[in-house]
């Protein structure tokens, strides 16, 4: 079972000098590569483990990748089995669960504390920091004291259970924090620093960036795997570095006060020196006295709504927190940029502020109670370098034992370097409490190590979470301008991820708790929402509004209620507020029947911005070439209040946000309703790599088929006239020339017009096929308006004789009655895909739509592939298909795979891709298909995620079935019509639709019948248990049973219906019923 997770604080058993914290784990790693790291074996490592890692960058299974606190120790590649777990921490909104539980909850609140030591605590740091203050070694007299959990050289001199609150991070700027103007929030992207250092003869020079700065290490004998080494320093036997220049050295990630340094000459020569001049005699040793940020260079998000004047202009990209960062002689010099400051995401409130409420007027009930003392967190990690809040209340508190010295505090000044203060500290340990609420409502507070993380590749719902009513909700195709409109209808899965539509729900509520085993939720609900969510869920119209919440609570299936992203902010999530008098003025004009706008100016015609997510793009790695500003703009922004600008706290059980407002003049907490919110951006800055891969390969699948290594199918770039087709094709029939012949006559040099909706079908009743239709067609028709790759520009005529190759293997080789493919005689580059679910499986009898298009270097490329996702909203019904219609699989190249035989090359076909989706893809247990979780399928921690899973498939695929016969795909309809009707009208019975009907009555009276008997055995589809080759299923939930009910009496009327117009048809009566 996998123990140990991303962040954990760890020692190492065999040295437990050696701790850190775990940056990569088999189910999570990250992004940067490893020959920017430092590493070293500190334990012996098989090489065929130590070289997969390499190759990958993923730790094998039950390996973990550790850095260790002391940056000359590097980072590792270790056994879990070889390490201690000291300490685990979460932020708020994390979700999480217990051991043994299938429940999970959302952290609402944690309690950190922290053994600190004193930067100077180290005898050699001190030393060449010039600080005489020498810190006592333990005495006999120390011995009362608990032992810590790892070595330490000195642990008198550390200071102990320091709470978070009373901290903050010693460096002034880092990645991924806020900076704050009064019209603008931005996230800074790349921080640019300036380097003060010290030499041996006591000169101090500041260099600007951290090129040619590198870390000497001694050669302790431990073995290298790999290191990326700068400068010209290259790993060997040599002196110690204390008596020689010539050494070797760790490239920096980051630098702190205290650390040694090897400098290369250019940053010396180029650097602005305080004190002394550069003298090219002088060994290139030093120390850090002081890091500062010098350029901050940051993506300005969403500006300040309120304000009418130029507030639509971004500042410039590059900016700076400092106004004398090029001239200042010391630490006490520095002066703060007023027109710009970094947002202090750890910042209380006073305790003498008070909460300000902009809710609607009812009473507020259950959580949250109280946030004035919710810390948001602080992204303090071990390693970490803090400094003190209020150094003096400080020096009063840590007084250390009353027998001794021990754990007190001691305030240290340099002789050589007085106007440097050196007071930094050093995060050794820490501790951490978290409170948690969890889906049946219930809090706890308990010690962190007693929880795993949940952060699934799809999250749950959780109390507080605002949801909607599938039941009802109304539906219109989003106009790209004002002067289209279209009529609103009924909501239909289906036609929802072909094209953005708005969404108008009728219940909107608040899930108060959930039965996770019965995949239910206690939803209270608003009592008249008036709620238009644009560009489906993305964004809320002006007009909307939620209104008071009422009293009304019911039981719901989960798979009767949807998320969606304007929602749910998350605690940590940055805010804009709308104008609180604004917000009062709305809320009583609402109450009175009255529509008004609170959203925006009353000039702008905008979009209400809402949730959108403001960095809705991947912030890492960011992008920050289409946010530079030119350098010429010198005018900032005036400084002015910033209580526009907060982070969430809490969200309430009565639809309620607490937002902090921590860059306002006396930081204090607003409760409010979603009324007052214009928008929101994704707060969760822990991690800023992105991991593009959270898929799993799924192409380790041999397909019986062969391509012959025949050199004329390799075809170049070049262009081919169409006179020398004929050439190229001699080898074909003549109706496949003929073919191909109009497919590229002419060739597509424009891109179309985008396609408008696409028109509804002919009732499939009237497509019946009068015999099994063929497997493989070309079709004598354009292609419908929802294929995929419609608009791309059509294969080259190089690729042509290749694709005759492929339209005579699909003709013959398709898995008969399981996958039927067309495409088009104008467009033979694009291919349409019917795939009938496997049977014991979650997808059984389930029809799934994916187009291929064929890019113009194929074969050199492979095919891309489409997704038709009929999930609305749900979810993915696979995790290798995404709702928006990405496939991933290592044979079209989504997936980069563990060994490139798995990857396209041009000898691979169309067929082995939808071969390997229907056999990898498409399987008993899909959960397990999630990067990260394969080979845990005996992991009993993820049993009940994977049976959730199946379950919620299964009822998904039940309702692909009912799209496809409402709303069949063009060019599929009289293969849908075969397949799934019957073909004799007397016998409804006798057709798959007539199958998947049976087939679910009969799972659901069994699901009952076992519920009541306490029988969780596995069950197949139709509820029998007996052959354990076929079962997938527990019995059904009561959700799960509620939403399978509706589904098969939708598929009745539907199959009633279908097979009266057919008997009208055939009677000579006429249209449908």
């Amino acid at each position: 079972m996998r123990t140990l997770e991303v962040y954990d604080h760890v020692a190492l058993k065999q040295n437990t000098r050696l701790h850190g914290a775990i940056t990569r784990t088999n189910g999570e790693p990250d992004t940067p590569r490893l020959e920017n790291r430092l590493n070293l074996a500190h334990t012996t490592i098989p090489s065929k483990v130590s070289d997969e890692f390499l190759a990958t960058g993923v730790p094998p299974a039950g390996y973990v990748y550790v850095k260790w606190a002391e940056e000359t120790d590097g980072c590792s590649l270790v056994d879990e089995n070889d390490l201690t777990l000291l300490s685990r921490a979460f932020q708020v909104g994390d979700v999480v669960r217990q051991d043994g539980s299938c429940m999970t909850g959302k952290v609402i609140d944690v309690d950190e504390t922290y053994t600190l030591a004193p930067l100077a605590c180290d005898r050699e740091v001190a030393k060449l920091l010039s600080v005489e203050q020498l810190f006592p070694s333990c005495s006999p007299a120390c011995a009362s004291h608990p032992p810590l959990r790892f070595s330490h050289p000195n642990p008198h001199a550390l200071i102990y259970n320091v709470p978070s609150r009373e901290i903050k991070v010693a460096q002034d700027v880092v990645r991924g924090d806020y900076l704050t103007s009064d019209k603008w929030i931005g996230l800074v992207s790349d921080v640019g620093y300036n380097v003060v250092i010290a030499l041996e003869n006591k000169s101090v020079v500041v260099v600007t960036g951290l090129g040619g700065i590198c870390l000497p290490l001694e050669d302790n004998g431990i073995p290298l795997f790999n290191m990326f080494i700068r400068g010209d320093a290259t790993r060997k036997e040599l002196p110690d570095f204390a008596n020689t220049e010539n050494t070797y050295g760790v490239p920096v990630e980051v630098l702190r006060p205290g650390d040694h340094v090897v400098i290369n000459h250019g940053p010396l020569r180029e650097g602005r020196w305080i004190r002394g001049s550069y003298d090219p005699k002088c060994r290139r040793l030093g120390v850090v006295l002081d890091v500062r940020a010098r350029e901050v260079t940051t993506m300005w998000l969403v500006n300040n709504r309120r304000d009418k004047s130029n507030a639509s202009t971004k500042p410039r990209c590059e900016q700076s927190i400092y106004e004398n960062i090029d001239t200042f002689q010391d630490q006490a010099q520095l002066t703060l940029n007023k027109y710009v400051s970094v947002y202090d995401s750890a910042k209380m409130p006073s305790k003498t502020a008070t909460i300000t409420t902009t809710l609607h007027s009812r009473t507020i009930s259950g959580y949250p109670k109280d946030t004035q003392s919710v810390l948001l967190g602080l992204y303090i990690a071990v390693g970490t370098h803090v400094r003190f809040r209020d150094p003096t209340g400080a020096a009063v508190k840590y007084q250390g034992s009353e027998q001794n010295s021990h754990g007190r505090l001691t305030r240290v000044v340099s002789v050589d370097y007085p106007d440097w203060d050196f007071n930094e500290f050093i995060v050794v340990d820490m501790k951490q409490k978290a409170t948690v609420l969890w889906q049946d409502g219930s809090t706890t507070t308990s010690d962190s190590m007693d929880l795993h993380d949940h952060d699934l590749f799809e999250p749950e719902l959780q109390p507080t979470n605002i949801v909607v009513m599938r039941e009802g909700m109304l539906q219109r195709p989003t106009a790209s301008s004002s002067a289209v409109s279209f009529e609103t209808s009924e909501f239909n899965e289906m036609a929802l991820f072909e094209r953005p539509h708005d969404l108008m729900p009728q219940k909107v509520g608040v899930i108060q708790t959930i039965d996770p085993r019965e995949r239910v939720a206690s939803i209270r609900w608003y009592r008249k929402p008036k709620i238009e969510l644009l560009s489906s869920g993305r964004n809320l119209s002006h007009a909307s509004h939620f209104g008071p919440i009422g009293d009304t609570v019911s039981d719901v299936s989960l798979y009767e209620i949807l998320p969606f992203p304007f929602f749910n902010c998350l605690p940590r999530d940055m805010c804009v507020l709308a104008d609180l008098v604004k917000v009062t003025r709305g809320q009583q004009a609402y109450e009175t029947g009255e529509s008004v706008d609170i959203s925006l100016p009353t000039n702008s015609t905008s979009p209400r911005p809402g949730i959108e997510r403001a960095v809705d793009r991947e912030l890492s790695p960011i992008s920050i070439a289409p946010w530079r500003m030119p350098k010429a703009r010198t005018e900032p922004n005036g400084a002015g209040p910033r209580d526009w600008v907060g982070q969430v706290v809490a969200t309430g059980l009565d639809g309620s946000l607490t937002v902090r407002l921590g860059a306002a003049q006396h930081c204090r907490d607003v409760r409010m309703d979603l009324d007052g919110l214009l928008a929101c951006i994704p707060g969760d800055r822990r991690d800023m790599e992105s991991v593009d891969g959270d898929l799993l390969d799924v192409d380790n699948f041999d397909v019986d088929i062969e391509i012959s290594d025949d050199s004329s199918d390799d075809y170049s770039d070049a262009d081919v006239e169409m006179g020398e087709v004929d050439d190229l094709l001699l080898d074909l029939t003549p109706e496949e020339a003929d073919l191909i012949h109009k497919s590229h006559a002419p060739i597509l040099t424009t891109v179309p017009p985008e396609p408008a909706e696409a028109p509804a079908e002919a009732p499939l009743s009237t497509t019946m096929p009068p015999g099994p239709p063929p497997q493989f067609l070309i079709l004598d028709q354009e292609p419908p308006a929802d294929q995929f790759g419609l608009q791309s520009v059509s294969s080259s005529i190089g690729a042509l004789k290749r694709i005759a190759k492929e339209h005579k293997i699909l003709a013959s080789s398709l898995p008969k009655g399981q996958i039927y493919v067309r495409t088009y005689e104008r467009r033979l580059d694009l291919f349409r895909c019917l795939m009938v679910g496997p049977r014991d499986t979650p997808y059984e009898n389930a029809p799934f739509l994916i187009d291929l298009q064929l890019p113009e270097r194929f074969p050199e490329q492979p095919p891309t592939a489409h997704f038709h996702s009929w999930t609305s909203g749900m979810g993915r019904i696979n995790p290798n298909l995404y709702e928006e219609g990405k496939i991933c699989l290592s044979l079209l190249g989504t997936w980069s795979g563990q060994h490139k035989t798995e990857s396209w090359n041009p000898m691979a076909t169309i067929l082995q891709i939808l071969v390997s989706l229907q056999g990898l893809v498409f399987v008993k247990n899909p959960f397990y298909n999630e990067a990260g979780f394969e080979g845990y399928e005996d992991d009993e921690r993820y049993i009940h995620e994977a049976e959730q899973y199946n379950e919620k498939a299964f009822v998904m695929a039940r309702r692909f079935t009912k799209n496809a016969l409402v709303r069949p795909p063009r060019a599929m309809t009289d293969v849908l019509a075969w397949l799934y009707l019957p073909h004799h009208p007397d016998k409804p019975g006798e057709s798959l639709l007539g199958t998947i009907i049976s087939q679910g009555k009969l799972l659901i009276e069994r699901s009952e019948s076992a519920r009541a008997r306490n029988d969780e055995s596995l069950l197949d589809s139709q509820g029998e248990k007996d052959d354990m080759t076929k079962v997938f299923l527990r019995p059904l939930s009561r959700g799960g049973i509620v939403m399978l009910k509706r589904t098969i009496e939708e598929l009745q009327t539907e199959l009633n219906r279908l097979t009266m117009v057919e008997s009208c048809d055939r009677d000579g009566g006429g249209g449908g019923a």
